[in-house]
């Protein structure tokens, strides 16, 4: 055991090695350089024929495309000749028929005297080509370039290679089933002496018992259609190093990529490929020659080329590339190609001493295995113990932190309060622990969902943090309640300076997925030591003067003061003296009518709630419902109401011919509790007053609390005939969508809009916007709040239905109503 203790293989391993290494890397590189210069060599004739053997290949491949341009171009030529020279003849054909069918009992003399008049002027090609037109027996009756050949007879007249053209091309047409024909003849050109091929085409035009036709020489097509091969080759050319040109049989340059040579004759190059009749048989052919260099004069370069005849033109299409150029390529593919090698080679030799250290290295590894080992070891412990502290740490936030906000939670919240609060008191120091409270989180809940609601949570804890900047603790206490302790090192008007701030940032619209949210917060603070010493005192101290706050009216600040306790003992005396007005009958119904604006007459009313209390005087409406909706005594009033007016209204109807339409306010509290369908429908029954009579008023904010239920109960009450009015239309930011997605009857356009709409153009737009959508939708509108006669014409240009306000009546008894409108009717 101890020879193969840890120094003694140390030793061993480090010397054993190095012998073996030098031996084997001195015999490979003898080895590896011999074999690199046959492979060398090997290489070298390889890239000469493959070079040599694609130049070859490519440059043939743009003679063979060039050849299959020009094949393809003289076809289409001949296509395009044919399908141009019968198009005009078919348009002078069609002009013939026009002025035969325009003049249908005209002699044939003067039908030709007009269709003369209309082809005779009528050129084209550069004013060579014209229209002709020969009766079938060869009178010529339209030759615009040899008019004193009309009338002659011209049957028999032979083209420059003594063919008898126009016999033959009246032959072709008579035997054709379409009564035309194309005819192709010799003719010399005007100002020219050699003859030129012609391409003709005639028409039958039965009414002259003639043909029309025209002509065009082939010789014009063809060379057009060179030039534009020619042109496109010199673009190719110059953006092509190695380039295609052509000559013609006389051996002159028509195309090339130096410019100075074309319209030259290439003599060496035309000694190589004579155009004999050899060449045309054997018409491709890899041919080499020399050229001067443009680099080194005096000196020639020698070069290949692939050469092709195109025997229809007599061109031979060639294209070339240089033998200095090959081999320059080969030289620099043959050079990277042995820096490649040579690399490679090194890369072998670096390998092999890599593997040769490698064989080395194994002894200073087993030298310090253990050290490293142990060095391992120790690293992981610290690492371990780093990891169980940051989890430490980890689970601690998890634990005192809110996972959706960020913020303390309640257990850490309670001891930053606790530590505040022991801070404090040494010091005789006050602290304000400040309770906020989301007003109809759960609304907002219900009717958006978890994930828009947990959006305005993170919002409001945002707005929190940014804003209350001497708070030393901000915690989500609650679901919907958050904490803050704020040292009160001034006056309290600080800190409600900062928490009004944060009130009018969430009263803010905010969007969220698309859904423009209103997040109102009440705000209840307690003062240490004032209003308590210990955490669960200030707590609960703050709990209840929220829970006022929302019995007052929510969206509110407030700290312990004469002032509030006052208002909550006004709200109690409230409370207290509703029942007893129940009892006593207190509770009454006054009516405001509610004009045609067509015609001026009294069509509905509405039914308002009155409470005249001998302890507390007059009490205003919305004051008491706030109180009733809270309490629960909504439901009563409610029924009261309802009852009452019905049977009053129901008890005026019966003496009249066209029955007054009721209109009842329901409370939010009322619509959605369970039986209001069923109770509703049973006092009306006991009323005596039809249902279809009865119109019930609800607002937006019915429809925000629970759209579902209250979609369901509204379809149950249209079931039974009631109508459905949508009140203070055009204040709230859905109204509009409720429209259509509700059985609504009517609409009532709020106050606001007709008491400024006179002076303020946004209240008028809005109102006209409201009337067009009410007839759009078939609904009633009403218009409450007219005060003026302006406001009256206005809205009745506008197509007003119903007009209600002071402009008319104040809110009346019910004798005062029967007095003011029905007294001849009413006893």
């Amino acid at each position: 055991m101890h020879l193969f203790s840890e120094n003694n293989l140390i030793r061993g391993v480090r010397l054993l090695p190095v012998f073996v290494l030098v031996v084997f890397l001195t015999a490979l590189i003898f080895t590896g350089l011999g074999a690199s210069k046959r492979k060398l060599d090997e290489l070298e004739q390889e890239l000469s024929f493959n070079l040599l053997a694609e130049q070859k290949r490519l440059v043939k491949l743009k003679v063979d495309m060039t050849f299959r341009q020009l094949e393809l171009a003289q076809s289409k030529s001949l296509v395009a000749v044919r399908s141009s020279i019968r198009d005009r003849v078919y348009k002078a054909h069609t002009i013939a028929t026009g002025i035969h069918n325009a003049n249908p009992n005209i002699t044939k003399v003067e039908l030709t005297q007009r269709i003369n008049s209309a082809l005779r002027g009528l050129r084209f090609h550069q004013g060579q080509s014209y229209f002709f037109m020969f009766t079938m027996d060869g009178i010529n009756l339209l030759a615009p370039a040899h008019p004193h050949l009309e009338g002659t007879n011209m049957l028999e007249f032979r083209d420059n290679k003594d063919i008898p053209s126009i016999k033959n091309h009246i032959e072709l047409i008579r035997q054709s089933e379409l009564g035309e024909a194309y005819y192709q003849w010799s003719y010399t050109k005007p100002n020219e002496t050699k003859e030129s091929e012609k391409l003709g085409f005639g028409k039958y035009f039965a009414p002259l018992d003639a043909y029309i036709g025209t002509g065009e020489y082939l010789s014009d097509v063809r060379n057009e259609v060179q030039q534009d091969l020619l042109e496109l080759l010199y673009f190719d050319n110059h953006a092509d190093q190695d380039s295609t040109f052509v000559l013609n049989h006389s051996g002159e340059f028509l195309a090339h990529s130096d410019d100075s040579l074309i319209g030259t004759v290439a003599d060496t190059f035309r000694e190589e490929i004579s155009f004999s009749s050899d060449f045309s048989r054997n018409s491709k052919y890899f041919i080499a020659y020399q050229l001067a260099s443009s680099k080194q004069p005096n000196e020639f370069e020698s070069h290949i080329a692939y050469v092709r005849h195109f025997s229809q033109w007599n061109w031979v299409i060639a294209a070339s590339f240089s033998d200095s150029k090959l081999w320059q390529q080969v030289a620099d593919e043959l050079a990277i190609a042995q820096q490649k090698h040579y690399s490679t080679l090194f890369q072998v030799f670096g390998m092999c001493f890599f593997i040769g250290l490698i064989a080395i290295l194994p002894c200073l590894v087993l030298a310090s295995a253990l050290q490293s080992r142990l060095g391992k070891y120790r690293a992981q412990i610290i690492q371990d113990l780093e990891e169980i502290d940051r989890h430490k740490h980890q689970l601690k936030h998890q634990a005192e932190h809110d996972a959706l906000t960020g913020l303390v939670n309640r257990y850490r919240t309670r001891t930053e309060i606790q530590t505040a609060l022991d801070h404090a008191a040494p010091k005789a120091q006050s602290i304000a622990l400040v309770r906020i409270e989301v007003d109809n989180f759960k609304k907002i809940n219900d009717s958006y969902g978890d994930d828009i609601a947990d959006k305005l949570l993170q919002h409001i804890a945002i707005t929190l943090k940014n804003n209350l900047k001497d708070a030393t603790t901000i915690g989500r206490f609650d679901n919907d309640v958050f904490i803050a302790c704020i040292p009160v090192n001034s006056h309290k008007s600080k800190i409600r300076q900062q928490l009004k701030q944060v009130l009018e940032i969430c009263n803010r619209s905010t969007t969220i997925y698309g859904h423009h949210l209103h997040s109102k917060l009440s705000v209840g603070v307690a003062l240490s030591p004032n209003d308590g010493d210990g955490v669960d005192e200030l707590l609960s101290n703050a709990d209840l003067l929220l829970s006022g706050v929302k019995e007052h009216g929510n969206s509110q600040i407030c700290f312990f003061d004469d002032e509030l306790t006052k208002q909550f003992q006004e709200q109690l005396l409230l409370k207290q003296e509703m029942q007893s007005a129940l009892d006593k009958g207190e509770f009454t119904v006054h009516f405001q009518p509610q004009i045609s604006a067509s015609n001026g007459n009294i069509s509905a009313v509405e039914a308002l709630c009155r409470w005249y209390n001998p302890r507390v005087g007059f009490v205003q409406p919305d004051i008491f419902i706030d109180i009733a909706e809270k309490n629960g005594k909504i439901h009563q009033i409610g029924e009261l109401i309802l009852s009452q007016a019905c049977k009053q209204i129901a008890c005026i109807n019966r003496h009249l011919a066209e029955p007054l339409m009721l209109s009842v306010n329901i409370s939010p509290v009322q619509l959605l509790q369970d039986n209001f369908v069923s109770r509703t429908a049973e006092l009306v029954q006991q009323s005596g007053m039809p249902n279809h009579q009865i119109t019930l008023e609800l607002t937006e904010n019915v429809l925000i609390a629970d759209l579902s239920t209250v979609r369901t109960k509204l379809e149950q009450l249209k079931a039974l005939k009631f109508h459905i009015s949508l009140d203070d239309f055009g204040t709230g930011y859905s109204s509009l969508r409720y429209i259509n997605s509700l059985p609504f009857d009517e609409i009532k356009i709020d106050r606001c809009f007709i008491t400024n709409m006179m002076d303020d153009q946004h209240c008028m737009n809005v109102t006209k916007i409201v009337m067009a959508m009410g007839k759009f939708n078939n609904l009633l509108v009403v218009a409450e709040g007219v005060e003026t006669i302006e406001q009256q014409q206005q809205l009745t240009m506008m197509g007003c239905d119903l007009l209600q306000g002071f402009r008319f009546a104040k809110p009346m008894t019910y004798k005062e109503l029967v007095t003011a409108y029905f007294q001849q009717h009413v006893s």
